[in-house]
């Protein structure tokens, strides 16, 4: 899934959707647990929901792209 991941780590008994989003030198990170939201498929939900906002309020940026100069393939010699 785009921007989601999940995150189980037995050791500290974390077991969550990880929501983690880059804009413009931004980064929204948000952690979506299965306690807190009764189930794994309910936080997976909220994490999509959470998700589908911040791609609407930050959309992608648009570059233009990038165009290679061009090389000069001709030699100028002087004559001194």
């Amino acid at each position: 899934m785009l921007n989601i991941r999940r995150v189980d780590h037995a050791a500290s008994h974390t077991h969550c959707w990880r929501v983690t989003v880059q804009r413009r030198k931004r980064i929204f990170v948000r952690d979506f647990s299965d306690g807190r939201h009764a189930s794994q498929q309910h936080a997976l939900q909220a994490a999509q929901s959470y998700r589908d906002t911040l791609v609407k309020a930050y959309p992608p940026s648009t570059r233009l792209p990038i165009v290679p100069f061009a090389r000069r393939t001709t030699v100028q010699v002087s004559r001194a």
